[in-house]
């Protein structure tokens, strides 16, 4: 809280009501003008991919944006943008040596797909004692015993 009579201290304009801001959710040409005069008023230099990364993570987030604009002309860097990878590498990935990429191949699929899909598929990729093993699971979900997820997650560990 800052107490005092007469003008804020420099370091302290953003407290002043006067610079209080309400945003609109923007998009398309409307955003990217917006981005670009809020960065120049930063002094942030912004390459056409980070423009491109605000626009994908923040679209209709203004108050976000300026934030990010505002870490970017301090000197910080956008975070990596990460996507999901691709589903039949990651069904592939269930079979991998390491436990640890067996669960993250987990989670990105029962975060993305449906659970019951991912089983199928997942069986169907399988032979010899594997696919019986699926096919066990199969006749407990069916019954009641299982749900998909507890069974991928079985499975694989």
């Amino acid at each position: 809280v800052v107490v005092g009579a007469g003008k804020m201290p420099k370091g302290l304009w953003f407290v002043e009501e006067k610079h209080s801001r309400t945003f609109e959710p923007l998009e398309g040409r409307t955003l990217e003008t917006f981005i670009d005069r809020e960065a120049r008023e930063r002094g942030a230099k912004l390459v056409p991919e980070t423009k491109k990364a605000l626009i994908e993570l923040y679209e209709g987030e203004s108050a976000v944006i300026i934030n990010e604009v505002e870490k970017i002309a301090l000197g910080a860097t956008m975070k990596p943008h990460f996507t999901v990878p691709d589903f039949f590498p990651l069904v592939q990935s269930l079979r991998a040596a390491e436990l640890r990429k067996r669960l993250s191949a987990l989670a990105w699929l029962l975060e993305e797909e449906d659970p019951a899909k991912v089983f199928n598929i997942a069986a169907a990729l399988l032979s010899g004692e594997q696919k019986q093993k699926m096919a066990d699971y199969d006749v407990a979900i069916k019954s009641g015993k299982l749900e998909y997820a507890e069974a991928l997650l079985d499975f694989i560990v």
